[in-house]
């Protein structure tokens, strides 16, 4: 449920960030930057709260997932919460510095 409040943040963020003079924005591309902690699907459907809340429910998403190393091997991983662990050695995965979820608005 920690996915509403990051989503919710990151959201607030983009909002703050539109240009001086933005109408409406046209589509939403998000980022899930700690997929070992944050679930894509659950963060986009409170996106999608979030979003009819602020009126902008036929929003269009993209949502991409970016990879974690493993700070074991090196590997590249695209883990799900409830596996957090590397696809090649099976470490678990750390956790990614930052907000969890970035989003940025097409104006």
């Amino acid at each position: 449920m920690h996915e509403a409040g990051v989503v919710g943040r990151a959201l607030d963020t983009a909002i703050r960030a539109a240009p001086p003079g933005a109408s409406a924005p046209r589509a939403a591309a998000v980022a899930i930057t700690d997929p070992a902690h944050i679930a894509a699907q659950a963060a986009e459907l409170h996106l999608q709260v979030h979003l009819a809340e602020h009126g902008l429910a036929d929003l269009p998403i993209m949502i991409t997932v970016r990879p974690v190393t493993c700070a074991s091997c090196g590997a590249a991983s695209e883990p799900e919460p409830s596996d957090p662990f590397c696809g090649a050695c099976g470490w678990p995965l750390p956790a990614v510095d930052g907000p969890g979820v970035e989003i940025e608005f097409e104006w």
